[in-house]
């Protein structure tokens, strides 16, 4: 079966390279003409081991010769050509590079996809003006985007695996379904993006700046393992979105919706949730605990992680750290407190409700004790 398979795309391979190359196919006519006239002349000829038969002899092995010569010109030639084209490809993006006019995005597009159909993903657009483009589709993997206006462009299903895009701007665009694994966003300018599906894992920001995803849209999307510490997702959708292991210090969660998000084992550390939806969510292991940041100028400032009015509906808390979160106002019906780590009488005083919570039977003997009336079903 692996025989029949290798002796299959060898055979592919050369229908291309036939298809691809028309002097080769005129080559091939030309030695087959050549072969189907020795032939003849053999038949027809009386003295096959005499001197015109020694001739024919010379003439077919040199007629193999001159093939299998000229096909490997024509190869070279079209390699060699093939790169000069791409770097005539490249040389044309420097020129429209900085020229922040539409016409230059619709030609930065054309010549993308040219080089695409090259197999060239890695592809230079460094200030590059591609507004509202349409990129749906498009493979640059590995590519350096920094620093470009992508404003409102159409980047569905493209793959952007490893592709720098420190700096660029994306506000309002469409990424739905796209591959941005390992990407760098440091300090890109997310807001209102659209992120639905897409696949960002392990994509991060470095430490020295953080990147806007205010009011952005990461429904279903995979964050797993992201390194986005001191990100902005103020008004963002992460309804059912996977934030597994994700290092989210200090990032500004206000007012998102994370109902049914996949948080467990992230870190928290610092982040404020104010007025966030957690419905439904799993921190179980999250790491939330209140920290010192240390600072180039000055002493250390605490940074404390509030959750403040949010609402912990039916999530999943166990063994989440809450040294020194602030609770004030949050809703925690039905919601999983069982095995959590540093949560103290004085914290749950300040909630909002416990009704229905699932909590450990020493910290729930102290909330009858105090605050029975947190255990009560909330007036409405």
């Amino acid at each position: 079966m692996g025989k029949e398979e290798s002796s299959q795309k060898k055979e592919n391979k050369l229908k291309a390279l036939i298809k691809d190359l028309p002097e080769v196919k005129f080559a091939l006519v030309i030695f087959l003409a050549v072969i189907v006239l020795i032939l003849i002349l053999d038949k027809f000829l009386s003295d096959k081991n005499g001197f015109l038969g020694n001739i024919l002899s010379e003439v077919y092995g040199l007629s193999f010769d001159i093939l299998v010569f000229g096909i490997m010109i024509v190869i070279f030639n079209k390699i060699a050509e093939n790169r000069r084209q791409i770097k005539r490809y490249h040389e044309e993006i420097d020129d429209y590079r900085h020229w922040d006019e539409k016409e230059a995005g619709f030609r930065i597009a054309g010549i993308i996809r040219r080089l695409n159909k090259k197999k060239v993903t890695s592809i230079n657009l460094s200030g590059c003006y591609l507004k509202e483009r349409n990129l749906s589709g498009i493979y640059l993997i590995g590519a350096n985007i920094t620093g470009a206006n992508l404003e409102g462009a159409d980047l569905k299903e493209a793959n952007l695996q490893g592709a720098n895009l420190e700096a660029a701007r994306l506000s309002k665009a469409d990424l739905s379904r796209a591959n941005l694994r390992e990407t760098n966003l440091t300090e890109a300018f997310l807001e209102d993006a659209n992120f639905y599906e897409a696949d960002l894992q392990k994509a991060y920001n470095r430490g020295w700046g953080t990147v806007i995803f205010r009011g952005a849209e990461f429904e279903l999307a995979n964050l797993q393992e992201v390194h986005f510490d001191e990100a902005s997702f103020r008004n963002a959708n992460l309804n059912q979105a996977n934030l597994q292991g994700a290092s989210l210090r200090s990032c500004y969660f206000e007012g998102a919706d994370l109902s049914y998000a996949n948080l467990k084992k992230s870190i928290l550390t610092g982040t404020s949730f104010i007025k966030s939806n957690l419905d439904s969510a799993n921190l179980q292991g999250a790491d939330m605990k209140s920290y010192y940041k240390e600072r180039s100028h000055g002493g250390p400032i605490h940074e404390i992680t509030k959750l403040c009015e949010s609402n912990l509906e039916k999530a999943n808390l166990r063994g989440v750290n809450f040294h020194e979160v602030d609770l004030t106002g949050v809703s925690l019906i039905e919601a999983d407190l069982r095995g959590a780590k540093n949560l103290t009488i004085e914290q749950l005083s300040k909630i909002k409700t416990l009704y229905k919570a699932k909590l450990d039977l020493e910290l729930e003997h102290k909330v009858r004790e105090k605050y029975i009336y947190l255990l009560e079903k909330p007036k409405e």
